[in-house]
């Protein structure tokens, strides 16, 4: 088993009742998307957020849509994505898409 740490932010802090960064066990061959479904399972990640006037989609067919994951402070889309492998002591950060106009 690994320990990894997540620090949720903004709309996702408020939906998941987080304010602070807290561990999750996992396999130690865990990856971000093994994470994230534990998240959505176990610790209310929900499928989607209300921002204002607009609801947003945080998920699409498995894959992250309105969300920015971020691994030890580098974007999982310069890594593996949701393939990225976790190992013991990761901080893993959630941002919902900030999106304006």
């Amino acid at each position: 088993m690994i320990r990894v740490f997540v620090k949720p932010y903004l709309h996702i802090a408020q939906a998941m009742a987080q304010k602070d960064e807290f561990p999750v066990d996992l396999n130690e061959e865990a990856t971000i998307r093994d994470l994230v479904s534990i998240l959505h399972q176990s610790y209310d990640l929900p499928e989607k957020i209300h921002v204002n006037k607009m609801t947003l989609e945080l998920f699409d067919k498995g894959n992250i849509k309105f969300l920015n994951l971020f691994k030890n402070g580098i974007n999982i889309k310069t890594l593996e994505g949701l393939e990225t492998t976790l190992e013991e002591g990761a901080v893993i950060s959630i941002f919902p898409l900030v999106v304006g106009g």
